[in-house]
């Protein structure tokens, strides 16, 4: 995983996981860090359309889990 822009890939990759996570729990918790964590996936702050704002979450979900494990697999 030498070339930079393969690293920048993975990190914007954590990054989305991360921010999925945060709107796990916040959704239910409350917290301000929620409308930073939608608008880095592409939700507009408060959610509209929940079926649309869920194909987005699993959409980013699967597309940072493909690019870190392809990574990883080149990495091998």
């Amino acid at each position: 995983m030498t070339d930079a822009a393969e690293r920048e890939n993975i990190q914007n990759a954590i990054e989305d996981l991360k921010s999925v996570n945060t709107v796990r729990n916040k959704l239910v918790h409350g917290g301000s860090e929620l409308i930073e964590a939608l608008s880095r996936l592409g939700i507009e702050y408060p959610i509209g359309n929940y079926e649309k704002a869920w194909d987005e979450v699993r959409s980013k979900t699967a597309l940072a889990l493909t690019n870190i494990r392809s990574a990883l697999q080149g990495a091998l």
